[in-house]
């Protein structure tokens, strides 16, 4: 088993949390907490060890196990040049015994580079071969009418653009488009999750009681958790971005699932989130 995958098991549901990235990263909290006071961001960081120009930065993806069917979630970057140590999923999922012909499915949480990326190769064919790709209707179609650019600087712009526009052509004879509540496999349903992008996806994973939830992006870090007001630069539509995190938290808590983040919290990504007040407070697992 790689260190950079950690196994748990949701009833009798195999999951594995699978890093894209060779380390754990460290970043800024500026692009996803554009609201936050600094003195209440600040405050905010120290519960969780953090700093403003030192965040743990992790690219989580979830590979699930169930009824002889195997369902990854999110493909990474891809081969990334400029920035070598991305594009590790395939490596680390080859260590945990996963070859990319294995994947029965592969659900992207939204069409961004970085959860995109790698679901094609250098030649613009499938990254696994065998898989059914199922992507969001709303984000699909948003892509294909040419997405209008968000307050990105033009590099991130332009690489989100183009490889949205590479998978258009990539995986088009092999995506379903989906939408809230569509199954992927017995114990495995989209949950729509709009707000970073127009058609973002989480994923609930539930069985014999228990229970997971992927969010992607829709939640980037644990302080929105704490204040979900505080949206991010790279929210399309930041109000429905808030409304999203509610949404989430409330179906989390409600049902007393385990949360997964993409990015903002280090490998696996997976904590409980709880009631306080009239808000949420994460515990990492």
């Amino acid at each position: 088993m790689s260190e950079r995958s950690y196994p748990l098991s949701i009833g009798g549901i195999r999951c594995l949390a699978v890093s894209d990235a060779a380390a754990t990263r460290v970043t800024s909290v500026s692009s996803f907490s554009l609201q936050a006071p600094t003195e209440t961001l600040n405050a905010a960081l120290c519960q969780y060890g953090a700093t403003v120009d030192e965040m743990p930065l992790e690219f989580n993806c979830l590979l699930i196990e169930s009824g002889g069917q195997r369902v990854l979630v999110d493909a990474g970057s891809g081969p990334t040049p400029d920035e070598p140590d991305l594009g590790q999923l395939t490596a680390h999922l080859r260590a945990a015994g996963i070859a990319p012909a294995d994947i029965d499915v592969v659900v992207i949480s939204h069409m961004h580079w970085d959860h995109l990326g790698g679901a094609f190769t250098a030649q613009d064919k499938p990254a696994f071969p065998k898989a059914r790709y199922l992507v969001g209707r709303a984000d699909w179609e948003h892509w294909l009418a040419a997405p209008n650019k968000p307050p990105l600087d033009e590099a991130s712009f332009n690489r989100t653009h183009n490889i949205g526009k590479r998978a258009l052509q990539a995986l088009r004879e092999r995506v379903e488009l989906v939408e809230d509540g569509a199954q992927v496999i017995p114990g495995v349903r989209i949950v729509a999750a709009p707000g970073h992008t127009p058609g973002h996806l989480a994923v609930a994973v539930t069985d014999a009681g228990q229970g997971l939830l992927f969010v992607g992006d829709a939640i980037y870090h644990p302080i929105q958790i704490d204040h979900p007001d505080w949206c991010s630069l790279y929210d399309s539509d930041p109000a429905q971005a808030e409304r999203t995190k509610r949404k989430l938290l409330d179906l989390a808590t409600s049902k007393n699932m385990l949360l997964m983040l993409a990015h903002g919290a280090p490998l696996p990504g997976i904590g409980r989130v709880t009631r306080v007040g009239a808000g949420w407070r994460w515990q990492p697992l």
